[in-house]
């Protein structure tokens, strides 16, 4: 399995996100002990930023695990067409008959 093939499969993605989000929440006790110089609440907002950003990719790559291929897309987007037509139908239909009615 090649680097392309690699990087476009989404469990990979689940992997590196969800090993991220590990790193992040680690990294929050040490950036407070040991930045303490620095002002704290900057120190605070910024991983949890990376935190927040590393959950949302790892749900997003998760979600991508767990989507519907192609081909059962196409039949869903088959099947709305089948019922516009019907509801289009259905609609000339009364068109129709109002107009026989008057």
């Amino acid at each position: 399995m090649g680097l392309r093939e690699v990087l476009a499969n989404p469990s990979t993605w689940v992997r590196v996100h969800g090993t991220l989000v590990i790193v992040w929440t680690t990294l929050v006790i040490p950036a407070v002990l040991l930045w303490r110089e620095s002002i704290v609440f900057l120190v605070i907002v910024s991983v949890y930023a990376n935190i927040a950003g590393s959950i949302a990719s790892w749900q997003a790559a998760r979600a991508d695990c767990n989507s519907p291929n192609r081909q059962d897309l196409q039949r869903i987007h088959q099947g709305q067409r089948v019922h516009i037509a019907a509801v289009l139908a259905l609609q000339r239909e009364v068109k129709e008959l109002r107009a026989r009615i008057g």
